[in-house]
C-alpha cells in the first residue's frame, strides 16, 4: 500500500535563488483537499542555504497535510542522481517530477492526478492536460543548459544504430547535406558498407553524383555512396531533413510514396 497518493520529487542544488517560488507554488496546490501529497527533495550537495529554506517552510507544508522529506545525494552527481534519490526515498502512488525552478499553478497536481487515475494500469501514454499548470525557468544556471548538442546527438545515435541500423542490411539517407554527412561520417565502417545511397530534391546536390569520404590521415577516399533523386529513392531510409525547411514538400512525398514511419523510414536529425 501507498501512504500518499503523489510525491512531489525535486531534485536540488544550490537552488536558494528560486526555491521559495517553487515551494509557494506547491504549497498554493488545491489538490491538498482530496489528495494525500509528501515533498521529496533530494539535496545534491548544494553550498547555499536550498536546504534550510524548504526546512523554514516544512511547518507551512505539515499544517497543509503534507509531509516533507529530505534526503541528500552521497556523491554530487548531477540531477539524475538527485531524483533518484528523492525517488527512493518516495511513498507515493503517483510521481510529479519538479525541478527547484519551476512554478506550479495551483491546480497543477490535481489536473496530472485526474489524469493519471483514468489510465490503466498497463498504460504507456503521454497525456497532455488543456491548461497550462506548470512555468519552467530558463536561465544561465539551469541543468538543461549543461546537456551539449553533441550529447544530445551521441544518445540519439545510439539509439537509431541499435534500434533500426542494426537490422537493416542496406538503408538509404535522406539529405545529401551537412546532416546526412554528419551521420554517415559517425557510422562505423561496417555500417557505412549497408548506405545504399544518399537522396536528395536538391538538383545541385544530385548533380554532384556521388558522395566521396576522404580520409585526412591516409590521404585517401574511402568511401563512395551515389547521391540520387528522391524519387527513386529506395527504403528503409534514415531522414536527416530539416522539416520546418522544406514548405511540406518532405511530407507531400512521404504520403504520395505511402512510407510508413518506423517501417519505411525513421526521422533524425
Amino acid at each position: 500500500m501507498y501512504e500518499y497518493d503523489v510525491s512531489v520529487i525535486i531534485p536540488a542544488r544550490n537552488a536558494e535563488k528560486f526555491l521559495r517560488e517553487t515551494l509557494n507554488g506547491l504549497l498554493a496546490q488545491t489538490a491538498v483537499e482530496n489528495a494525500r501529497i509528501e515533498i521529496c527533495l533530494a539535496d545534491d550537495g548544494s553550498l547555499d542555504d536550498t536546504v534550510r529554506i524548504l526546512e523554514n517552510s516544512r511547518l507551512e507544508f505539515e499544517e497543509l497535510g503534507m509531509k516533507v522529506v529530505v534526503s541528500h545525494v552521497s556523491q554530487p552527481g548531477g540531477v539524475g542522481a538527485a531524483k533518484d534519490c528523492a525517488v527512493r526515498s518516495s511513498r507515493g502512488r503517483y510521481l510529479c517530477f519538479n525541478d527547484a525552478d519551476d512554478v506550479s499553478t495551483p491546480d497543477r497536481i490535481r489536473c496530472q492526478l485526474e489524469m493519471a487515475r483514468r489510465l490503466s494500469k498497463s498504460s504507456d501514454d503521454l497525456v497532455f492536460v488543456p491548461e497550462d499548470v506548470v512555468m519552467y525557468r530558463y536561465h544561465p544556471d539551469c541543468a538543461s543548459h549543461s546537456v551539449t548538442e553533441q550529447t544530445i546527438w551521441n544518445f540519439r545515435l545510439k539509439r537509431l544504430k541499435e534500434q533500426y541500423i542494426a537490422k537493416w542490411d542496406k538503408f538509404t539517407i535522406w539529405s545529401a547535406g551537412k546532416q546526412g554527412k554528419r551521420l554517415f561520417k559517425c557510422l562505423d565502417d561496417d555500417e557505412k558498407l549497408k548506405v545504399r545511397e544518399f537522396c536528395d530534391i536538391d538538383e545541385s546536390k544530385i548533380g554532384r553524383g556521388i558522395h566521396e569520404e576522404f580520409d585526412e590521415k591516409q590521404r585517401i577516399v574511402t568511401h563512395k555512396v551515389p547521391i540520387v533523386n528522391i524519387e527513386t529513392a529506395k527504403p528503409p531510409l534514415i531522414v536527416c531533413v530539416k522539416l520546418d525547411l522544406t514548405h511540406g514538400d518532405l511530407e507531400r512525398i512521404i504520403e504520395r510514396k505511402k512510407w510508413r514511419e518506423h517501417v519505411d523510414l525513421v526521422y533524425f536529425g
